[in-house]
């Protein structure tokens, strides 16, 4: 295969990795009555505490809702992410507009600083969600952003300084009509962002008035932006309704190549994006989707009589329809569905949480506010993903809680957090 058509490759490190012993998770309160906690689990089968919370730290106040925290730090390569020393992970929180810097060190939480949601108010964006690091010295820690102080939608970014944790003065003022996730692709000074909607919006759940014109309510496009010095280089519409709320994009992991893939929530379409080496130009194909049920049993149209089914004439693609018979992790149903993933760093073992956003959680799985959320595991054993059924972290009975379980980072990186140079 060309370079360029590759991903990388993590089986050429084997030796030099050590199985995931940790992972720390975010797990905001499903109900809210109480404070966010950012905690450490055990992963290591062979611990007494396997499967369970062994530190945690609380957030300052009660409704938080943090988005996709990330380390501070970023690794040049997978040879390197072993090797770098991270103290400080961050965590944007959605609803209260505010950015935690909680430092790490020796398996316990402390929290170093705490960016209030006005310091972001004076710059007219809000509702901070994902966070990314460049693996250069002196670089700051990407956060986008998907309001304006408002709440209406505006996609921008927050620049945080690593060694003072400021906000750092922008040199471009350009920002998208929404934002939402992003990636980096630092070998080749590039970004690329998705856009979500207006916050006002999408923190009350989706209305059926928004998903009948979603044009209005949501965006659609993707935008290609230069790293340093920071310019919008391209915008890309995609369908209105296929591409409409992309709430995830990524680069893939070789730093040769400009390929990357996203993926719409409401269109339940994913997007190949390439650039044209010789014209520079970006475009996206659509490459798979899950087309709208006609008929089913069970699941959200069971539990949501309310929710309008869409007709459609491609039911004679079975391969997205769930299998027969369920396993259960301890014997535990498996509350919700999968929302945030983490590969380990061998691509043996998938961990699954099944928590994206309580507003959204609470409208199609009630169970997951009432009962909590949960992360399991699934090993892929010889090209057949199977689920590990030893495996189960379930925040039901937590002290104060139940919580839910929305992202999850390994203390030496992962295929999320680091941006390879």
């Amino acid at each position: 295969m060309a370079v360029e058509h590759q991903m990388y490759d993590y089986r050429q490190a084997n030796e030099e990795q050590d199985d995931e012993l940790y992972a720390i998770i975010c797990c905001p309160h499903s109900i809210g009555f109480d404070r966010d906690k950012i905690a450490l689990v055990d992963l290591d089968p062979t611990s007494d505490t396997y499967c369970t919370i062994i530190s945690e730290i609380r957030l300052t106040s009660n409704g938080d809702e943090p988005g996709r925290m990330n380390w501070a730090k970023s690794a040049e390569s997978l040879i390197e992410m072993g090797k770098l020393i991270r103290k400080h992970i961050i965590v944007p929180c959605m609803n209260s507009g505010k950015i935690y810097v909680i430092g790490f060190d020796k398996n316990k939480f402390y929290m170093e600083k705490e960016i209030r949601s006005d310091e972001l108010f004076r710059k007219d964006v809000s509702c901070p969600y994902a966070v990314r690091s460049l693996p250069l010295k002196g670089a700051p820690v990407h956060v986008s952003t998907m309001g304006d102080r408002y709440g209406h939608g505006k996609g921008d970014f927050v620049l945080i300084d690593r060694k003072t944790w400021e906000i750092r003065k922008k040199s471009d003022p350009t920002f998208s009509s929404f934002g939402g996730d992003f990636s980096l692709q630092p070998r080749h000074n590039l970004l690329i962002s998705s856009e979500w909607g207006h916050p006002r919006l999408f923190r009350d759940g989706f209305q059926p008035s928004e998903l009948e014109n979603v044009s209005e309510s949501f965006g659609s496009c993707l935008h290609v932006w230069q790293i340093s010095p920071p310019k919008l280089l391209q915008s890309i519409s995609l369908d209105s309704f296929d591409g409409s709320l992309v709430i995830s994009v990524k680069f893939l992991h070789n730093t040769d190549c400009n390929h990357a893939f996203a993926i719409s929530a409401i269109g339940s379409s994913i997007f190949h994006l390439h650039m044209n080496t010789l014209s520079r130009e970006w475009q996206a194909d659509r490459v798979a989707h899950v087309p709208s049920l006609k008929i089913n049993l069970g699941g959200v149209f069971d539990s949501s009589p309310e929710v309008r089914i869409k007709t459609s004439n491609a039911m004679e693609d079975r391969w997205w329809l769930p299998p027969e018979t369920r396993s259960l992790p301890r014997g535990t149903k498996f509350r919700g569905g999968p929302a945030l993933m983490q590969l380990s760093k061998d691509g043996s073992r998938l961990y699954v949480c099944n928590s994206f956003y309580k507003a959204w959680d609470g409208q199609f799985y009630p169970e997951l506010i009432s009962d909590g959320g949960q992360m399991v595991r699934v090993d892929i054993v010889d090209n057949e993903m199977r689920l590990n059924e030893k495996f189960l972290v379930d925040m039901k009975d937590q002290p104060n809680g139940p919580f839910v379980i929305r992202d999850i980072k390994f203390l030496d990186g992962d295929c999320t957090s680091d941006s390879f140079l």
